[in-house]
């Protein structure tokens, strides 16, 4: 019984937490399969993870970025983070967020150039329905698990509240509006959503009235249950505002919004370029640095996270004059040089955001999946890597927590190619090394010991190809920290201990309580027993009594009378019985044991008690 009990409340103990309103709490992020992909081909350019410059450009390979949806051939991306987050959510047990930018709206991005989409005015909202929401819809159905957020077509709001004077932008006026209040509808179902309010150096407090009037009226217009899924607003989107100032921006359209009766609503924030001011530049801006990596622990009940939304190394426009998508923004002396179409790569960018990452980008965490079921291994973030003086080198395989490298089978001189690890595969163990060392999760710091020798990147394997299982373990291998049991279920398992040793002493102790005090106070059958022995001890008595009573006539001669025992016998051993009377003393009455004669009482009879033959006198 008390493992019965012990084993309920340890299971009490597993249950799994209430679902935050906070979307962004209580999950693990996916990494985004794109930007790891640029990350790769950027540690490359750098010269691999035998330079310093590289080595810090693979650390952000771990960090969550969002999925842009940015055009139709991109949905492909979605099917494919959400089928990535299904099996991590498979295997660790932990819910998994992914995070989508929905940005396709038709005449999109109607006061610029740099970012213009794929389905134009003309071909209006019958375009965006069938050729986007509904294959979109058509894959969420697929991939009910996974938890989701989705941030609402970036800048187009916006642009109704300070570039009407644009004719494109008051040509797609009503065609924003309402598809966004479609795509609202049609993604409601499936996970929470943000709408785009621009950023601080757009709208600020001088348009923020204005900015929440016109979300106002577009929410008016919305289904109560869409509006249900509709958690807030989101800030600074591809742009470069500090986080100060997007905070302050976002209570300041919360408090507008609040006063039109739109209470209890927060923010996201994107904090992928934060690290300074850049003075409004908002196209490639030079010297920005990458701001806080993604977190829901802002210290701000308002703000439900700070998110790198716009992956950093992802272009925001061409630099060159000659392209049809051109921005002049993209031109100033601000902007970097030679940078490519919007969305696409941009290896210096990159670089230079992750130098000036504030805080710096070793600082950031490990973001490996947690698994439900044990502990993961303690990674001390902040740590340096190990010399590559030291670093030992072998063939085989091992995993470094964000890439995986494969070794020739012919000297184990240097690694031969190198991909982004498949998510959750630093969690099953280093691969051993030829020397017996091991690779992978350095003790200390969770980073790589990296092999030192030439590295070219390929792709290894599939990505959905779990890793090997690994040999038997040699050597220094990453401590785990031991599981920690809950509170709750220590309290439980304390109580029913308790209620254990209360109920034993009850079976134990009391009835040797009982049993010492009978000694002294015998129970009260015991006492009438007692007392109905006494009783017949003094019957007895008095009929021996009245037995050795007897009467003489002529006074009392030598004559004898003979009585008989309660057998017929006379008492001896044989022979014939003889007048006179045998009487029975006390002891006799009881057990028949002895006998003894009367002198003749010179009667006819003398009944006896308890049927003694008649006595008769003898001259």
């Amino acid at each position: 019984m008390l493992l019965a009990l012990c084993t309920a409340a340890a299971a009490g103990s597993l249950e799994r937490l209430p679902l935050d309103p906070n979307p962004f709490k209580n999950v693990d992020f996916l990494r985004s399969p794109k930007f790891t992909e640029g990350v790769q081909r950027s540690v490359q350019t750098a010269g691999g993870l035998n330079d310093e410059t590289g080595r810090l450009l693979a650390r952000a390979a771990r960090i969550p970025t969002a999925v842009w949806l940015d055009k139709v051939s991109e949905l492909s991306r979605m099917e494919e983070a959400l089928q990535m987050a299904t099996e991590q959510q498979a295997r660790t047990g932990r819910p998994v967020l992914c995070t989508f930018v929905v940005y396709n709206l038709p005449g999109r991005d109607c006061s610029a150039k740099a970012s213009n989409g794929e389905i134009s005015a003309t071909d209006g909202l019958p375009a965006y329905e069938s050729r986007y929401l509904q294959p979109l819809l058509a894959i969420l159905r697929r991939f009910p698990d996974p938890r989701k957020v989705f941030f609402i077509e970036p800048d187009s709001l916006p642009n109704l509240v300070t570039n009407l004077h644009v004719p494109k932008c008051a040509g797609v006026a009503q065609a924003y509006k309402e598809g966004i209040i479609r795509a609202v509808e049609v993604l409601a179902p499936y996970g929470t959503i943000y709408l785009d309010v621009g950023w601080s150096g757009w709208i600020g407090s001088w348009s923020s009235h204005q900015m929440a009037q016109l979300l106002d009226t577009v929410m008016t217009r919305m289904p109560a249950d869409a509006m249900a899924s509709v958690r807030g607003i989101v800030t600074d989107i591809s742009n470069y505002g500090t986080v100060y100032a997007e905070e302050a921006y976002a209570r300041t359209m919360l408090r507008e919004l609040a006063q039109l009766g739109r209470t209890d609503l927060h923010a996201v924030i994107d904090t992928g370029r934060d690290a300074k001011d850049m003075g409004g530049q908002w196209c490639n801006a030079n010297g920005a640095g990458a701001g806080p990596t993604p977190t829901p622990e802002t210290g701000k009940d308002a703000i439900d996270a700070y998110f790198w939304i716009k992956p950093p190394g992802e272009s925001d426009g061409i630099s060159d004059p000659n392209s049809p998508r051109y921005d002049p923004e993209c031109g100033k002396s601000g902007a970097m040089r030679s940078a490519p179409d919007a969305g696409e790569w941009f290896h210096e960018q990159f670089v230079m955001l992750m130098q000036n990452a504030k805080p710096p980008l070793e600082q950031a965490p490990s973001y490996e999946p947690v698994m439900a079921t044990r502990p993961a291994p303690t990674i001390a973030a902040a740590a340096s890597l190990p010399s590559l003086a030291d670093t030992a080198k072998g063939p085989g395989e091992w995993v470094d927590g964000d890439f995986a490298f494969s070794y020739d089978e012919d000297d184990g001189s240097s690694p031969t190619s190198a991909a982004a690890a498949p998510a959750g595969a630093a969690d099953t163990a280093s691969r051993p090394l030829a020397d017996g060392s091991y690779g992978g999760l350095h003790p200390s710091a969770g980073s790589a010991v990296v092999p030192a020798g030439a590295l070219s990147f390929a792709q290894h394997g599939k990505r959905n190809r779990p890793p090997p299982p690994p040999p038997p373990l040699q050597g220094t291998v990453p401590t785990l920290a031991p599981p920690k049991r809950s509170a709750h279920a220590s309290t439980i398992i304390n109580q029913v201990l308790v209620l254990v040793a209360i109920g034993l002493a009850a079976v134990v102790i009391l009835p040797l309580l009982r049993k010492k005090g009978g000694a002294s106070n015998p129970p009260e059958r015991v006492r009438r027993a007692a007392r109905k022995r006494s009783r017949l001890s003094s019957v007895q008595e008095e009929e021996a009594t009245e037995t050795l009573h007897c009467c003489c006539e002529d006074g009392c001669g030598s004559q004898k009378r003979s009585g008989s025992r309660r057998d017929g016998s006379d008492g001896r051993s044989g022979g014939a019985r003889k007048p006179g009377k045998t009487v029975r003393s006390p002891k006799s009455a009881r057990d028949g044991s002895q006998t003894r004669k009367s002198e003749p009482t010179g009667l006819g009879t003398n009944p006896t008690k308890r049927g003694s033959s008649d006595a008769t006198a003898v001259d």
